[in-house]
């Protein structure tokens, strides 16, 4: 039990490390290095891709709140530009992550 509790102690103050909310020891820095030269490409993705995901959809949240509150007033035209440039923003993730995977399946030949 004080392993996991040890374990559980060690992660909650790495994520507030993380987030600027404490400091880490010299030990904790190079144990954390040296964790980090054990992961995974897959997990690493998982690691930094969730965070991101949710920084994203807070900020899309907040952007949602413009569009619905009477404190602020726009056209019709600079609502379009707002979605237009949203959509090209998804769209050029959209494309890494296509791209990304054609890559790994190789060329394509098409008789």
């Amino acid at each position: 039990m004080a392993d996991t509790t040890t374990k559980t102690a060690t992660t909650d103050k790495l994520s507030k490390a993380r987030k600027g909310k404490v400091a880490l020891t010299a030990a904790e820095k190079a144990t954390r290095a040296a964790a980090r030269k054990l992961e995974t490409p897959a997990a690493r993705f998982t690691r930094v891709t969730t965070p991101r995901i949710r920084k994203v959809l807070a900020g899309l949240r907040r952007l949602e709140t413009i569009g619905r509150s009477n404190g602020y007033d726009y056209t019709p035209e600079q609502a379009a530009r707002v979605m237009e440039y949203l959509d090209g923003a998804v769209e050029k993730v959209r494309m890494s992550f296509v791209n990304r995977v054609a890559d790994k399946k190789g060329p394509t030949i098409t008789l």
